[in-house]
């Protein structure tokens, strides 16, 4: 869970510091729905995403943007979804881990 929180935190402060700063937020809601841990983190973003094959690379160049990657195998680990919405001003991801995993 810890590699979950801190790639999450990483990646919604990096995002958060290319913008300018009155638009700096980070929206973190964590519940419980049924049997299930709900996890969303939600920050505006500059409107840049780049993407290979369905997944984000990194804009920070070679050596970098393992984040994701973490995020995912830690989720695949409890049986969970790893959720990805995005606009032009927010980006928005939701994990939900079963409280059985």
């Amino acid at each position: 869970m810890t590699a979950i929180f801190v790639n999450l935190w990483d990646n919604a402060i990096e995002a958060n510091m290319k913008l300018e700063e009155e638009r700096r937020k980070i929206n973190i809601v964590i519940g419980q729905i049924l049997n299930n841990i709900i996890i969303s983190f939600e920050n505006p973003y500059n409107g840049n995403i780049i993407f290979d094959e369905r997944k984000i690379i990194s804009s920070k160049g070679e050596g970098h943007g393992f984040g994701t990657s973490i995020i995912k195998e830690s989720i695949k680990k409890y049986k969970g979804m790893y959720i990805v919405d995005n606009n032009y001003e927010y980006f928005n991801t939701k994990i939900i881990i079963p409280m059985s995993a």
